[in-house]
Formats: structure tokens, C-alpha cells, sequence
């Protein structure tokens, strides 16, 4: 119970909250995304405890120490999912892939994916809207961390089986991750292939 209890913070606050018990700047890797919280571990303490007293509010005795055990988002470790697109068919939604790209610069943010009423909604309200494959709901870009995706401009390609967001970052942030300065950062694309077994962050 604890744990989807943890679920459910909100990255951002969850950040606040740490950076009131370390008494100090948290790196933003320490916190990417809800589903990532209950990954994370203060030592040498017990490992759900000190998020217990975090989420009461309450400083906890291990500050200072932190460990990311995040390796898919923070690490470098080479591991693609090959087996991305077989999971979306797999879970019968009807979609097609979607890559967001700023419209000044030319910087790809990320790719995600669109149903039909992701494609309503976002020309009828000029957001990025996306279809969240693994929540299976309608996904507003930013409606919980406040990164919105203003909608430029929306382009399909010669098939007629994916499709251009052409958009305008409001907070100049764009991946659920954070970097150090705890802000998320601008792209998802932060890492780059060294070899076939290793990343290293883009600088």
C-alpha cells in the first residue's frame, strides 16, 4: 500500500520535499517520474522509512546520502527495447508514433504516440496531447509537471502512419526526467552510444 501511496507524489514535490531533508540541492536525477520514486534509497537506513518521513513531512536522520538505482533513465548501460513497439500491439491500442519537435530550433524532444482522440484534442486545444500506451489514457504533455507543449503545427508523413508535432516548449523543459539543476530537461535524447554496451550523457 505504501509504495502505490508513493506512486501517486508528484516528482516535483517529491523534490522539494528531499531538498528540505538534505538540507541542500538534490541532484535531479534523484527524482524522474512517479513510477521512479520507490526506486530510490536513502543509506544506511532502511530503505522505505525515510520515504515514510518524507512523505509525513518529517526529517529523516539519514541526510545526505543518496543512491540512484534508476540505471534504465540515469545510467550507462546500452539497454534498448527492441520489444517496444510489440508491447503498444500487443496492448490493442489504436495509434500511430508521434515525434514532438521544438519548431524554431529543429531539436527532437521525444517520440510518443497518438490515438484519434489525442489528434482531436490536441487541434482543438493547441497542446501536445498523447495517448499514454502504458496508463492507457489520454496523456496532456505537462498537465501535472506544468512542462507544456504548445502546438505549432502538426505534420503526417507520406503513408499516412505517424506523425510531426512541431512545438514550442512553455518552461524550456521537455522529458519527465530531471537534470542537476532539478528543472526536466529540455530533450529526451540526453544520452548518446559510445559502443554497443555503454552511453554517455550529451555535453
Amino acid at each position: 500500500m505504501f509504495l502505490n501511496e508513493v506512486s501517486l507524489e508528484r516528482g516535483r514535490d517529491f523534490v522539494r520535499r528531499l531538498q528540505r531533508v538534505v538540507n541542500g540541492p538534490v541532484p535531479g536525477s534523484v527524482v524522474n517520474h512517479a513510477a521512479s520514486i520507490a526506486q530510490w534509497v536513502l543509506r544506511p537506513h532502511d530503505p522505505v522509512q525515510p520515504l515514510r518521513w518524507l512523505l509525513a513531512g518529517v526529517p529523516s536522520p539519514a541526510q545526505g546520502t543518496i543512491i540512484a538505482v534508476n540505471e534504465l533513465e540515469e545510467g550507462t548501460r546500452f539497454d534498448l527495447d527492441f520489444g517496444k513497439l510489440s508491447s503498444v500491439a500487443a496492448g490493442g491500442a489504436h495509434v500511430v508514433p508521434t515525434v514532438l519537435q521544438d519548431a524554431d530550433s529543429g531539436e527532437v524532444l521525444f517520440i510518443g504516440y497518438v490515438n484519434e482522440e489525442a489528434l482531436r484534442t490536441s487541434l482543438r486545444e493547441r497542446i501536445a496531447v498523447l495517448w499514454s500506451t502504458s496508463r492507457n489514457e489520454l496523456w496532456r504533455k505537462g498537465e501535472t509537471s506544468g512542462d507544456v507543449l504548445e502546438l505549432a503545427e502538426i505534420r503526417v508523413n507520406c503513408e499516412q502512419n505517424s506523425l510531426l508535432y512541431l512545438v514550442r516548449r512553455t518552461t524550456g523543459g521537455a522529458c519527465h526526467t530531471l537534470a542537476d539543476s532539478g528543472s526536466a530537461r529540455p530533450s529526451c535524447y540526453y544520452r548518446t552510444i559510445t559502443d554497443e554496451v555503454t552511453l554517455k550523457p550529451v555535453r
